[in-house]
């Protein structure tokens, strides 16, 4: 953990402040007036219980100011969830995230709640510089990571809405063409083929040509309802 902290902190300047304490939040604020833009990632109300919250407290000291906040379930909504400490498996796990990746023989090996979440803020953020400097005014950026998961977890949109993606296997019937496969030497082989050029060229690589001409597989579409490839080694 050490390790990963610092890897992710390099040539930064770093302060420690206790913020549950009187002398650490008038530091904060005293802070707050320079600050272009503020982050942080506890649950909802902590910072409201320590008297840092951004409408009442730090908007008003610093109307430029813009205010990032990231939690599992965001700010407003179900106070059952609101209150919820969440982690990154959490919310992987809640959105259905680990399920659609096949994480069945163990937790993910990457935190892509955490990350992306990371990622879409420093584009809110972007964005909200770019409104600043229109207007002068800062905004409030309200983050939820289950919002965001349930967002890339496209697989559970499309199950709810195409009846031959139910079941578990939905991204091998749904379009073989686009898949990962175990090779006879035993490595992993990525397959994309969405142009019917790209198919073309695939049949030839594998040595069935003549599936080119078949009805079944003339379109994407038709494929999509066909299973092409229904076994586990290319035969390369």
């Amino acid at each position: 953990m050490y390790v990963m902290l610092t890897h992710l902190n390099l040539n930064k300047k770093s302060i420690t402040l206790n913020l549950r304490t009187g002398d650490g939040q008038q530091i904060f604020k005293e802070l707050i007036k320079e600050f272009d833009v503020v982050i942080e990632n506890f649950a909802p109300g902590i910072m409201k219980k320590w008297n840092l919250d951004y409408e009442s407290i730090l908007k008003p000291i610093n109307p430029r100011l813009i205010y990032g906040s990231i939690s599992g379930y965001g700010s407003t909504g179900i106070d059952e969830y609101i209150t919820r400490t969440a982690f990154d498996i959490v919310i992987q796990a809640a959105s259905g995230f680990m399920d659609a990746l096949g994480f069945q023989d163990g937790p993910p090996r990457l935190p892509i709640s955490d990350y992306s979440a990371g990622n879409l803020m420093a584009a809110g953020i972007s964005q909200a510089l770019y409104y600043r400097e229109k207007t002068g005014k800062g905004q409030y950026i309200d983050l939820a990571m289950l919002d965001l998961m349930y967002s890339m977890n496209i697989r559970t949109q499309v199950r709810e809405y195409m009846p031959q993606a139910k079941g578990h296997a939905m991204a091998g019937k749904i379009l073989p063409t686009y898949n990962q496969y175990k090779t006879k030497d035993g490595k992993r082989l990525v397959i994309v083929t969405l142009t019917e050029k790209q198919f073309q060229k695939l049949c030839a690589v594998i040595g069935q040509p003549q599936l080119v001409k078949e009805k079944r597989f003339k379109t994407t579409v038709k494929r999509m309802d066909h299973v092409l490839f229904n076994f586990h080694y290319f035969p390369f």
